[in-house]
């Protein structure tokens, strides 16, 4: 189990209960980017009304609801029994059938061997250490069925903005002292380093947020609500945006 999930279940029990019932209990803030990215993620899982679909780190069901549609069945789990109990309130008001939920972490996912089609992990490796996404991608890789599709958005942490970062912890424990971080953001190289390890391949396919930790965020909220800019930078740079998206393969 994750040395951090305690903190994260808190966090996000809280920030479900903050803002039950309003837009405001999304995880993400809306901008181009998101916009693309979520085009991209229904793109890639495309046909899928004969898959079984795990999102792991469901949340209040963003992305559940909508795919629930769209599969067989689809099954969520979360750390934060508030996301849950939330997510489990708009299937109840959808009437949505095909779903089961779980409070669960994705180092301990309970499900069978081979038993998804398709698995959606976003923004949840970053609330977790490199040994803990080392046991998740095994897990990942456990589950899924040959030739499945797994999808996975993390904040990187060797894009300009985690580099930064390091360095600003860096000064500060210089200053201050040492302080435990409740969230490490993994590079890119050492993900796919995990993935390949696994013998599991990952490809880019949506990358954003070239911007240093100092950055102003109300710029940066600006911008994003009115372009897209990333889609015309080349190939070789996408690995280094803040937030990228992957397929991974076994």
């Amino acid at each position: 189990m994750a040395t951090n999930t305690s903190y994260w279940s808190e966090f996000y029990d809280e920030h479900v209960k903050k803002y039950k019932g309003n837009d405001d209990s999304i995880y993400y803030f809306e901008s181009k980017e998101h916009e693309e990215n979520n085009k991209k993620i229904f793109q890639i899982f495309g046909d899928c009304h004969d898959s079984a679909i795990l999102d792991a780190g469901c949340g209040v069901g963003e992305y559940l609801v909508p795919l629930s549609y769209k599969c067989k069945f689809i099954y969520g789990i979360d750390i934060s029994n508030e996301s849950i109990n939330e997510c489990s309130e708009k299937l109840k008001e959808k009437n949505i059938e095909n779903a089961s939920l779980n409070v669960s972490s994705i180092t301990e996912i309970p499900l069978g061997d081979n038993s998804v089609d398709k698995i959606l992990c976003l923004g949840i490796f970053q609330c977790l250490d490199i040994p803990d996404i080392e046991i998740a991608i095994k897990e990942f890789k456990r589950i899924i069925k040959h030739e499945g599709v797994i999808i996975i958005s993390f904040l990187n942490g060797g894009s300009l903005h985690g580099i930064s970062t390091k360095f600003l912890r860096f000064v500060r424990k210089m200053i201050k002292g040492d302080k435990k971080y409740s969230s490490q953001d993994i590079p890119y190289k050492t993900l796919k380093k995990i993935v390949e390890d696994e013998g599991g391949s990952m490809e880019i396919f949506h990358s954003a947020y070239f911007y240093p930790r100092l950055f102003p965020g109300s710029l940066i909220r600006f911008i994003s609500k009115k372009f897209y800019f990333e889609r015309f930078l080349p190939k070789f740079l996408l690995k280094y945006g803040l937030s990228i998206s992957i397929i991974v393969r076994f």
